[in-house]
């Protein structure tokens, strides 16, 4: 019987191959901060606690967002609270490097921009 485990990410070298894979293929329109901005749709890095931060003008933005990532994990939930003027989106579930990069992906295509956010771990 054959036991797989599941590869550990740093959430640094998780933004590296991000940043690496979206410059790769020419998406310009990130950048990466240690700072939440209160305009634009940010993210960290972390697969084992994926958290998005919405603006207040882009909250219908989660709906997009959520059935996005249902569609690439099925069994992955999220729940969004508003804490202080910011809703905070955060992932039930586990998603792969891969799928964190058609993530941001997506979420530039149909906000424009998006800001990854460095812990600085």
């Amino acid at each position: 019987m054959r036991i797989i485990r599941e590869k550990t990410f740093s959430a640094k070298k998780v933004l590296e191959d991000v940043v690496s894979k979206l410059e790769r293929d020419h998406y310009r329109d990130f950048e990466v901060s240690r700072s939440i901005p209160k305009d634009c749709i940010s993210l960290t890095t972390d697969l084992n606690d994926l958290v998005i931060y919405l603006p207040l003008d882009l909250e219908y933005s989660q709906f997009g967002i959520d059935s996005f990532i249902r569609s690439m994990v099925p069994y992955a939930r999220t729940t969004t609270v508003l804490d202080r003027n910011i809703y905070v989106m955060k992932l039930h579930g586990r998603l792969s490097v891969t799928q964190l990069v058609k993530l941001v992906k997506y979420i530039i295509e149909d906000s424009e921009f998006c800001v990854l956010i460095d812990k600085g771990d």
